[in-house]
């Protein structure tokens, strides 16, 4: 299983593991995540995707706009929980790169 993480600021940056106990410890974080409301708002310069690639080959990818998740079908709904915690466990995979 790998973690491929693209965070997207003014710089953006890039990075990746293979240390299940990070990988473990996102996924919980991304499940302590409630999805809210409907929006139409849209964030350019405050992005985050992060991308999950399993041994068969499947992948299962999160993206995020601010406090905002984007759904495959370009669909936006706001963020109740602490994406905090979810950007500060990637933020191992980016640090240096700025």
């Amino acid at each position: 299983m790998k973690l491929e993480y693209q965070r997207m600021r003014e710089y953006s940056a890039y990075g990746e593991s293979e240390d299940l106990e990070l990988i473990q410890d996102v996924l919980d974080a991304l499940r302590s995540l409630e999805i809210g409301r409907a929006t139409d708002i849209a964030v350019e310069d405050y992005g985050d995707i992060i991308r999950f690639i399993y041994a068969d080959g499947s992948e299962k990818t999160f993206e995020f706009e601010d406090s905002i998740i984007v759904t495959g079908r370009n669909e936006r709904f706001e963020v109740e929980g602490d994406l905090s915690r979810v950007r500060r466990l990637l933020s191992v995979l980016t640090e240096g790169e700025e």
